[in-house]
C-alpha cells in the first residue's frame, strides 16, 4: 500500500500470487489510524500477472470482518470512491471480493473498474502530474512491495 497523507490518497498494489497472508497484511493496516484513513480516495491496482487463485471465500470474509470491526471501533465511514485497475483475466475473480464481504452495506459502495493506472488517475480527477508521482512514489508512505507501480501504464 502507498499512502499520500496530504492528497488523501491510498493505493493498494496486488501483484504475482496474492495469498491469505497478503490479506492479513491488509487487515493490519485497517487499524493504523495514522496511515489508513477511511475517507481517503482509493485505487486498487492489480498487475497484469496477478493471480487470486489462492484466495477463497473464507479469506475474503475474514478480511471483511476485520475491516468492519475496525470501522466500528474507529467510528469512521469508508470512502465511497474506489477505482480498481485490473486485467480482464482477474476481473470476475475480483468481483467475488465484494460478494463475500459478509456485509450488505458493501454492495452500496461505488467501485469503478478501469484497465490502466492512468485511467484510475483520470477517474479520480487528479492532475496528470500525480500519475508520475504515483509511479515514482513521490510523497507517499510505502507499506510492503509496490515496485509494480514503477512500470504501470
Amino acid at each position: 500500500m502507498l499512502v499520500h497523507l496530504e492528497r488523501k490518497l491510498r493505493i493498494f498494489v496486488f501483484s504475482a500470487i496474492v495469498t491469505p497472508v497478503d490479506l492479513d497484511f491488509v487487515g493490519k493496516l485497517y487499524v493504523d489510524r495514522e496511515h489508513f484513513r477511511y475517507d481517503d480516495l482509493e485505487i486498487a491496482y492489480f498487475t497484469p500477472d496477478v493471480s487470486l487463485a489462492q484466495i477463497d471465500a473464507d479469506d475474503l470474509g475474514g478480511l471483511a470482518d476485520v475491516y468492519f470491526e475496525a470501522q466500528r471501533a474507529r467510528g469512521e465511514v469508508f470512502s465511497q470512491n474506489s477505482v480498481w485497475t485490473m486485467p480482464d483475466q482477474v476481473r470476475s475473480e475480483a468481483r467475488l471480493w465484494r460478494e463475500f464481504t459478509r456485509d450488505a452495506e458493501n454492495s452500496n459502495k461505488r467501485r469503478r473498474y478501469v484497465d490502466s493506472l492512468q485511467a484510475a488517475v483520470e477517474v479520480h480527477g487528479f492532475p496528470q502530474a500525480w500519475f508520475d508521482d504515483i509511479r515514482q512514489g513521490t510523497g507517499f508512505h510505502q507499506f510492503g512491495d509496490v515496485t509494480a507501480l514503477a512500470t504501470a501504464v
